[in-house]
């Protein structure tokens, strides 16, 4: 009977492949698709890991340039002083939100 079913379905559609071997193709896929995902994802985030330790290894020295600044008594009186475009006092600011806002 079962035969007779394959051979029925076979003339009709042309040949059905077995369930087992759709089934193994289709694991080998899932496994192959895992694989590539989880390598590009860990990737990533050992990059960024790597990017935000950097960036955490410069917040010291930040923190002392913008102390020391503050501790000048002619920090208002000197606006045209600027970092990277900023003036220090611009930066301190930046970075008071910047640290308000972290855990």
């Amino acid at each position: 009977c079962s035969s007779d079913l394959s051979s029925g379905i076979n003339a009709e559609y042309g040949e059905v492949p077995d369930s087992n071997d759709v089934f193994q193709k289709l694991r080998e896929a899932l496994h192959d698709f895992d694989a590539f995902t989880s390598e590009n994802v860990l990737d990533r985030i050992n990059r960024t890991e790597k990017k935000v330790k950097g960036a955490i290894r410069k917040c010291p020295a930040m923190e002392r340039m913008i102390a020391i600044h503050l501790k000048q008594p002619a920090q208002h009186l000197v606006p045209w002083v600027t970092v990277e475009g900023k003036t220090l006092e611009e930066i301190h600011e930046k970075w008071n939100v910047k640290s308000s806002i972290s855990p």
